[in-house]
């Protein structure tokens, strides 16, 4: 049986993870997001390599949620994920999905 799909998150749900990402940019964390592909790309800076595992993690949840525009106490679907890419070297650092969460490389 195939799951209904479910709805996008709120446009006020968005909005509030959308100030949040923003400010994880000006504080220096993300250099871009680039979501016009089919697997986004978050790519980060030197700064958020530094950050503890969970504090990583938090942050790739938080914009995996806005990018794939999960609903509140909803989850991604399997073939859902987030790319990680270091902004200084284009290396590829890891993923984030919601089955397995944040994988680094």
């Amino acid at each position: 049986n195939a799951q209904a799909p479910q709805q996008p998150a709120s446009p006020e749900l968005q909005d509030k993870r959308k100030a949040f990402v923003e400010k994880l940019s000006s504080q220096g964390y993300i250099h871009k997001i680039d979501s016009g592909r089919i697997l986004p790309q978050l790519w980060v800076t030197p700064k958020f390599v530094a950050l503890e595992f969970d504090t990583k993690k938090a942050f790739c949840s938080a914009v995996y949620a806005y990018v794939h525009a999960i609903p509140e106490g909803g989850s991604g679907d399997s073939t859902q994920q987030l790319d990680l890419y270091h902004s200084k070297s284009g290396k590829k650092l890891g993923s984030f999905d919601s089955t397995l969460g944040l994988q680094l490389d």
